[in-house]
């Protein structure tokens, strides 16, 4: 396969997971079988194409389900270790999302 086709497929793969990330997002009940279903195809195009599903949308990798702030995850802050935490609410795991502040010289 010669390097533009593989970065059009990387690229393709990587839009199919944005629309399935968001879609069960958008579902009403994020424990469903169709939202939990879209996070674990989306999941499995990333580690087939090595691609990060990155910060886009917190899910939980233990019962796939996207994380809600409110509805079904809630959210701190460790501003020491600079990351967000989510935890699931069905399961109890933890998504550690970093972040980084920006400078004041830099705005």
């Amino acid at each position: 396969m010669h390097e533009d086709t593989k970065r059009q497929v990387r690229s393709l793969a990587g839009e199919r997971i944005k629309v399935l990330l968001e879609l069960a997002k958008s579902y009403g009940d994020p424990y469903s079988d169709f939202a939990t279903g879209y996070v674990k195809l989306a999941r499995k195009i990333s580690s087939h194409y090595k691609i990060s599903i990155g910060n886009r949308t917190p899910y939980c990798k233990s019962c796939n389900c996207v994380l809600i702030p409110g509805k079904n995850a809630s959210v701190r802050v460790a501003s020491s270790k600079k990351f967000v935490v989510y935890k699931c609410e069905r399961c109890g795991a933890e998504v550690h999302v970093s972040y980084k502040k920006k400078s004041r010289d830099a705005a």
